[in-house]
């Protein structure tokens, strides 16, 4: 079977009257076929013609079925691979500036079974363009520079070159955002964009004190540090392990953080996911608390957050907690509640403490526990 060519989003249904000992080879009146493909990319190796064409190949699709019990077409996956893209340069100019930035892009070479495959041309040579691109001191990742791309105009592996005609466009302070993907307009598909250094993942808060924050995150290959950027994209700090402590914070503020990947110092990958994180509010103490009938009033130290959780119980561990509240109003500096059963606990000795919360984003952090005070209820 002839795959034909893709028209619309859609592999043709294309039958084959090939003729072996004497019968059809396709018999789809009297047959039901399955069918299945996958892209096969056909690329030259520019640094060495003698390798002759090598093959890339995609995952394969799903199955459909042809012939007498069935008349479908297959869709054509919305994504193409993107090629590994890596080791990238910095060329400088006689004069020692660099204005000019290249990067290597390489397919897989491991292909067993290239006689199955299903090639896709629609009468051009090489319908496959790679596509590299590069942006300086973009922060928001979404502004690459319009310079002068040096795309390759068939499919190969070999050296990606990306130039400016913009004087001072990089400086020894810039920091170079490098992508690449395969396009393919006769397919109207593009694959998603790959980058030289990887995206870093799994940012989260460690530990969160009053005054500090410490941040951790999955390590990226090739990475020889990262930089740490909060909301305003200002550089807050560098590391050379995925792992950093941010100090000199405020207590009960909310903070957002970014990491990146940085390789040769200017390289990067990029960035993580937004964090939202807090720091600890301070630790509060309990000045005033009485229980008398059903009425349980408590005086305690206000601190910045965005509320405040009370317990009382019977025990100094708090291992039977009579009541456990949250008063969300951090202006408040009394409470009036109802304990149920507190008549029943006349005249016996309970215990209380108390700890300030701050709430930011989806960000919540406790302060440390007050001291144990003690009282007898009336």
């Amino acid at each position: 079977m002839d795959a034909g060519v893709a028209v619309d989003g859609k592999l043709l249904k294309k039958t084959v009257a090939a003729k072996k000992d004497g019968r059809d080879q396709f018999d789809l009146k009297n047959h039901t076929f399955k069918v299945r493909y996958r892209y096969c990319v056909q690329y030259g190796l520019l640094n060495n013609h003698e390798a002759g064409i090598q093959y890339y190949f995609t995952d394969w699709s799903d199955t459909t079925t042809f012939g007498k019990t069935t008349d479908q077409n297959l869709e054509i996956p919305d994504e193409m691979p993107a090629p590994d893209i890596s080791n990238p340069k910095r060329e400088l100019n006689e004069d020692g500036i660099w204005d000019y930035v290249s990067v290597m892009t390489h397919f897989s070479h491991d292909v067993t079974d290239t006689s199955n495959a299903i090639y896709l041309t629609t009468g051009e040579r090489e319908p496959f363009v790679i596509i590299t691109e590069v942006a300086v001191d973009d922060l928001t990742e979404k502004k690459f520079y319009d310079g002068y791309m040096a795309n390759a105009t068939w499919l190969s592996d070999g050296q990606r070159g990306v130039s400016f005609d913009y004087d001072g466009s990089f400086t020894d302070k810039s920091r170079l955002l490098i992508r690449a993907k395969v396009k393919c307009d006769s397919l109207g598909k593009d694959s998603k964009y790959d980058y030289a250094v990887d995206k870093v993942k799994n940012l989260k808060v460690k530990k969160a004190k009053t005054t500090s924050l410490t941040l951790t995150w999955s390590k990226v290959d090739g990475a020889e540090f990262y930089e740490i950027y909060d909301k305003n994209n200002k550089l807050v700090t560098t590391s050379k392990t995925n792992s950093v402590t941010i100090k000199k914070l405020k207590a009960a503020t909310g903070y957002d953080y970014k990491v990146r990947a940085v390789t040769d110092k200017v390289f990067v990958g990029p960035f993580s996911d937004t964090l939202q994180c807090a720091t600890m509010p301070k630790k509060s103490k309990v000045t005033k608390v009485a229980l008398s009938g059903d009425n349980f009033t408590l005086t305690y130290k206000k601190v910045a957050g965005s509320g405040y959780q009370i317990q009382v119980a019977t025990d100094k561990k708090f291992k039977n907690i009579i009541a456990d509240q949250s008063v969300k109003d951090s202006k408040s500096v009394k409470i009036s509640d109802t304990i149920e059963g507190a008549s029943e606990l006349k005249g016996k000795t309970l215990y209380v403490r108390v700890r300030a919360y701050f709430n930011y984003g989806s960000a919540t952090t406790y302060a440390s526990w007050s001291k144990v005070k003690s009282f007898t209820a009336k």
